[in-house]
């Protein structure tokens, strides 16, 4: 279906609504708005949908311009499906993962031995290597030194 070309050319200003640039459209050719907007849509009534090949076509711009200028004409992309939902924390998982920290404290592997995941309930295994000498050292004489809070031996 070939259309006649509307005889005065409006230019679409960059990002304006595809409505307000039908209503300068239509204002220019002395035309009611409502009028060109019922001409633009299949079926032709108020609830049909807009075409934008037909603004094109009146219009005599390419459809590819008139995307790039009105954004509401730019094609929309596939919805994307929504981000997997977080599972939340449970009290349940973190009793499980304090307890793994316990076991592993008590059986002398330091925090930088314990595996990726500490959620698991099954015993260290031989992998694992304990902590070093020295950090037993270290924990051993600072478990054995009296703790002074200003750095200062107090005089009898």
């Amino acid at each position: 279906m070939s259309l006649r070309t509307l005889p005065i050319d409006v230019r679409p200003r960059i990002g304006e609504s595809v409505e307000g640039y039908i209503r300068r459209l239509a204002r220019a050719n002395h035309l009611r708005p409502s009028y060109l907007y019922q001409y633009l849509r299949i079926p032709r009534h108020h609830n049909g949908t807009l075409q934008p090949g037909l603004l094109a076509e009146i219009t005599g711009r390419p459809l590819t311009v008139l995307e790039r200028v009105l954004p509401a004409l730019r094609p929309q992309p596939p919805a994307l499906a929504p981000p997997p939902k977080r599972r939340s924390s449970t009290s349940f998982d973190r009793i499980r993962i304090y307890a793994a920290i316990r076991r592993d404290a008590e059986t002398g592997y330091s925090i930088r031995a314990l595996p990726p995941s500490t959620t698991s309930t099954a015993a260290p295994s031989a992998t694992r290597s304990p902590a070093s000498p020295r950090h037993r050292a270290n924990s051993s004489r600072a478990a054995a030194e009296p703790s002074t809070t200003s750095g200062h031996t107090s005089t009898p």
